[in-house]
């Protein structure tokens, strides 16, 4: 359902950017938006946890509060710009490199094992990476992969970091 959804998204907003919308005005609406709805539908079942963890380990609310900046906030935004400038056959694939890029910060920063299958998967997934955005030929991807690549980086870098 996730990857579903996440591909839902990526097809409405290339819809949006070729209607004309602009990247931060886009991106400011769907953040408002999903505050909205995370407020009505969440927010009431999960307040006392909320406030169990901001009163009790302020530290720990804020190194969460960070990784969710990291992840949703700068990861989205780079996310948004790279939709807006690559195809979005290129972003539904490119998107899916956050598995190698978790991989390899779970790897180094939490010591997970590195099993064979993990990097067998790796591996093809960089190849495969490398192709679309470089379609074979240049050594230079376009700037939207880019966005999608450090948007990837971003999204993984908050999950290891919330771990």
């Amino acid at each position: 359902m996730f990857s579903s959804f996440w591909a839902l998204q990526i097809f409405f907003a290339k819809l949006g950017f070729n209607a004309g919308a602009s990247v931060l005005p886009f991106q400011l609406l769907i953040n408002i938006v999903a505050l909205l709805v995370l407020a009505i539908v969440l927010l009431p079942s999960v307040r006392n946890h909320f406030q169990q963890l901001f009163n009790r380990q302020k530290p720990l609310f804020w190194k969460i509060y960070l990784a969710n900046g990291i992840q949703s906030g700068i990861g989205t935004s780079l996310a948004m710009i790279g939709i807006a400038l690559t195809d979005a056959i290129n972003a539904g694939f490119l998107v899916k490199f956050t598995a190698v890029t978790t991989i390899l910060f779970a790897s180094v920063m939490l010591k997970e094992r590195l099993s064979t299958l993990k990097l067998i998967t790796v591996i093809l997934m960089l190849i495969g990476v490398y192709l679309l955005t470089t379609r074979g030929e240049v050594l230079i991807p376009r700037p939207g992969d880019l966005f999608l690549i450090a948007a990837c980086v971003c999204w993984s870098l908050g999950s290891v970091l919330v771990r």
